[in-house]
Formats: structure tokens, sequence, C-alpha cells
């Protein structure tokens, strides 16, 4: 997995985050402003250390929350990642709420769901640094009106015209390919979301039936021998496709942008 990609884009992210001016112009106004306060007396002295402290810790804030904005370039990548990261958390409470016999079953269960939540994460934001690379140097071309299909009656413009279609058709086969990986990603990604969701939805069910109900284990053993298979699925699927990514770089990129040229 390409970790070296995010910890660069993260840590610009990081840098631009903290010296914004604005932010940083009023950060250095509310230090200035207690120091002077604190040189007033004792009592002021106080007053000017929480004034300090209070503007430390919003900047700190505030400049958390615009980096963590920053990590994902594309707002649909942000809200697939908050949609794994909550329904990992409701089944860690669905599972915390379940009767012990049931938490027996689910047993180590949690730690898979997280590992494979993890791989997601990077994959994810791999695949939403190719999304915005593709973007920035593909723009909006409306592929779909590939070919042309123009025909006249001259013959050397009908060869011209082939030519393009040749063209226009690889061009669309290697754009296919790139943005397949993204597509991939982002089908595991609801694979993983609607796993999780049904298994929570049986806890749930289970929760609400009678205690004698609650004796008859094979539903719920059955439930957890699919999750594990479904992660152990997506473990695969998210391999693959990372096995792919320096190919995707380093080979279809520059010519896709030599067709772009």
């Amino acid at each position: 997995m390409n970790v070296n990609g995010i910890r660069v884009h993260d840590t610009l992210a990081l840098v631009k985050s903290i010296f914004s001016p604005v932010r940083l112009g009023v950060l250095l106004l509310a230090v200035y402003g207690s120091y002077m306060v604190m040189q007033t007396g004792y009592l002021s002295w106080w007053i000017g250390i929480a004034g300090m402290s209070i503007a430390l810790g919003w900047f700190i804030f505030n400049v958390n929350q615009e980096f963590q904005l920053r990590k994902f370039k594309s707002r649909d990548s942000k809200q697939l990642w908050d949609s794994i990261s909550d329904r990992v958390k409701r089944l860690k409470q669905a599972i915390q709420k379940s009767p012990s016999h049931i938490q027996e079953i689910l047993f180590g269960l949690p730690k898979r769901v997280e590992a494979t939540a993890k791989s997601l994460y990077v994959s994810l934001r791999n695949a939403d640094l190719l999304k915005h690379e593709i973007i920035k140097s593909e723009g909006l071309i409306p592929t779909g009106a590939l070919p042309f299909g123009v025909r006249t009656t001259d013959s050397q413009t009908n060869e011209l015209y082939s030519l393009a279609d040749k063209n226009a058709h690889e061009y669309g086969k290697r754009f296919k390919k790139l943005t397949s990986r993204i597509t991939r990603v982002e089908g595991q990604c609801a694979v993983f979301i609607s796993a999780l969701d049904m298994l929570r939805v049986e806890l749930l069910g289970m929760k609400l039936e009678k205690q004698d109900r609650l004796s008859n284990n094979d539903e719920i053993v059955q439930s957890v021998k699919d999750m594990q298979t479904q992660l152990e699925s997506i473990n695969k699927a998210l391999q693959e496709i990372e096995s792919l990514q320096a190919e995707v770089f380093e080979r279809e990129m520059p010519e896709t942008e030599a067709f772009k040229g």
C-alpha cells in the first residue's frame, strides 16, 4: 500500500492548516493582548495566562478541524470513510450490549473488522489521490461522446476520422483502467458497510427477541462466518488492487497524458 504518498499529502495539508494567515494572525493578536494584560499586575498575570491558553486551544482545535477536512480531496471519499467509521463504532456498541454468550461467539471479530477498516482507509486515501490526479490531468472530458463517428464523401477525411476513432477507443480503454481502481475500492467499501449493517441489525433483533430464543446461536454463528468470509475477501481484493498501483501511476498516467498532449 502506498502510504508514502498519503504521508506527503498529510504533511502538506498540516502545514497549510497551521500557517493559515488569518488563523495565525488571530493567535498572535490574542497572545499579544494577553501579554499586555499580564504586565498590569499579579492578578492580571493569571488572566493573561488563561487568555493565552484559550487562544492556543482555539488554534489547535481549528488546525485539527481544517486538517481533517484537507485529508480527502473528494467530498464523496470523505463521506464514504465517515460511513465506515460510523459502522465500526456502531458494531462495537452492538456487541457490547449483546448477551455474554453472544459476545463469546463474536470474540475476536471487532479486531478483524478494525484491521479491515484500516486497510480500506489506506486504499480509499490512495484512490482519492488518484481521482484528484485524474481530474487535474483530464478534467471533465466527455468520453461518452467518443468516438467521433464522422463520415464524409472524401476518403482521406474518413481515414483521418477512422484513426481518430481508434485513438479515442484506446483512450477510453486506458481511462477505464485508471478509474476502475477507484470504483473497485469504493465497491469494497460498500460491501464492508453493508456487511456490518447486516450483522448489527441481526444483533439488534436477537436482543429484542424473547430470552428463550437467544439460546439458539445457529443464526449468529453463521452470520459471523459470513462476516469473516467477506472480510477475508475484502482484504484479498484490496491487496490485488494496491498491487496494481505502481503500474497505474508509472505506465498508464504518462500514456494518458500523452493522449491529452
